[in-house]
Order: C-alpha cells, then structure tokens, then sequence
C-alpha cells in the first residue's frame, strides 16, 4: 500500500503517533549513524501528514510531535552528562531528557504551522514555502536565546565528506535547507494534484542540485592543498581528572598545577 494511502487511512491518534515515530526514527540520521536515507522517508512523510491536516494549529501540533521524537531521540545521550559519579544533580536527568527536546520543538512546530497558515503544499510554491519556513526556523534555533543548533538537518552529511563540503560555499544552514528540500520532495511528489510537467522539474532540480554538491565535494577534496604552519606546536593535554574529584573546590589548584605540568615540553623536544 502506498505511503500516502496508508496516511489517508489513519486517524488523527494514528497520525499523531506516526509524527512522534517518524521523529524519532529520523534521529538515525544523525551521528554516529549517518542513516541519512531514513530521513527522506520520516521528511517526505511528515510532509503528507501535514498536508493532510485540515488547520494551521493541526500542523503545530504534528510539528511539534515529530521535532519532540527527533529530539529527544536525538538528545538522549544528554543524560549521561549527569549520570556521571559525584555529580549532586543527577537526579534532573528526565527534566534535562524531556524539557530539552520538548523546547526545541517549538520551532520546527512554528515551521509547521506557518506553512500551513501561508502556503498550499500541493502546490509547487507551497512546497518551496515548506522548506524555505523549516529551513528559517532551523537557522533560528542556532541563534535564540544563545541558540541551540544541535542536529540541524544538514549534519546528517557528516559522514559524507564530499557533500559536507558544501559549507565551504554556504554555510550549514544552507546544507539544511537543501537537505529539506531533497528529502521532503518524494512526499511532495506524492500528491496526486501534481501535473507532470511540475513533478519533472523538481525531480531534475533535485538530482542536479545534488549531483553537483557531491561533484564540486569530491573536486575540493582531490584538489586541497594541505599546508602546514612552521614554529607552531600543539599539546593535547587529558589531566584524567576522577569525576568524583572533578568538582571538589578544595582540589582546584591541584588540578591545575597538574594540567600545566603536562602542558610543559616533554624532556628532549624542542
């Protein structure tokens, strides 16, 4: 059954519930996965969800269920930032898990809503709107209230050394916004209102505008010039601090003292 039928068919609990999965499934995308292929089917789908949606508050709410299961997919690790020994406030942990996630997806929620309130997605302009407002509030979640841009859309290529390139003429906001716009298209493309004249020039936009950052990624790549700057030496030092100790006041300057005794030039270097 097609994806679109098996939407039509769903009820709003249904469908509510495939946001929060789909979510949280395209948090593979991210690292240490890299799974950026899972992303076009929870992107595309998300798409016809909230096409299907019949008001802008609809689409708000589908929104924020699909960024709430990417993030708190994607966030999880978070808690092992206080679960480590000695640490006094291990017990937020589930705030720090849920409250997070639960922020962030406000903004792709306002996404969602403003292209539903300003645009027709089964129209080519309505999808172009889609990803031009997730795109905008993506670019805005690295900046309000000191920003948080952690798993934007475009660092699903980390593990794609030639399409990451593409930040070398845009920045990563722009690398997300492609991203969108490649993987939400086959959700676009199953719209039935589509004529095929409108569906063969979004294909080969995508296709090409793909083909040619991969392209101009490999070339970079082959042609880099690695230099290297004289009269500079660089220490890692790792002080290998036991957590238990790590926040004790009355061993600050011992903690110190020691990562400057690794910091200095071993015996016989220069």
């Amino acid at each position: 059954m097609k994806l679109h039928v098996l939407i039509e068919k769903a009820n709003r609990p249904q469908r509510a519930l495939a946001c929060f999965a789909l979510g949280a499934l395209g948090a593979l995308g991210m690292a240490p996965y890299n799974a950026w292929p899972v992303l076009i089917l929870c992107l595309s789908a998300f798409y016809l969800l909230i096409d299907r949606t019949r008001l802008p508050r609809g689409a708000f709410i589908y929104g924020w269920l699909f960024a709430f299961g990417y993030f708190f997919t994607g966030l999880f690790w978070v808690k092992n930032a206080l679960l480590v020994d000695g640490n006094p406030f291990s017990w937020i942990w589930p705030l720090a898990v849920a409250g997070l996630p639960s922020l962030l997806a406000f903004f792709i929620a306002t996404g969602a809503w403003a292209a539903k309130r300003f645009a027709d997605l089964k129209t080519g302009a309505g999808f172009l709107a889609f990803t031009a407002f997730i795109a905008l509030v993506e670019w805005g979640r690295g900046f309000v209230l000191t920003g948080y841009p952690w798993n934007l859309f475009g660092y699903t290529w980390a593990g794609t050394p030639p399409m990451i390139q593409t930040v070398a003429v845009g920045n990563i906001y722009f690398l997300t916004w492609l991203t969108i716009f490649w993987f939400s298209l086959p959700g676009f493309l199953f719209l039935r209102t589509l004529q095929k004249k409108e569906k063969t020039v979004f294909i080969v936009a995508a296709l090409g505008s793909f083909a040619l950052c991969m392209i101009f990624g490999i070339v970079r790549l082959q042609t880099a010039q690695i230099t290297n700057v004289p009269n500079v030496d660089i220490r890692i030092v790792q002080p290998d601090i036991e957590q238990s100790e790590k926040w004790d006041r009355s061993k600050t300057g011992q903690h110190f003292l020691k990562s400057i005794q690794l910091s200095q030039p071993a015996e016989g270097s220069k």
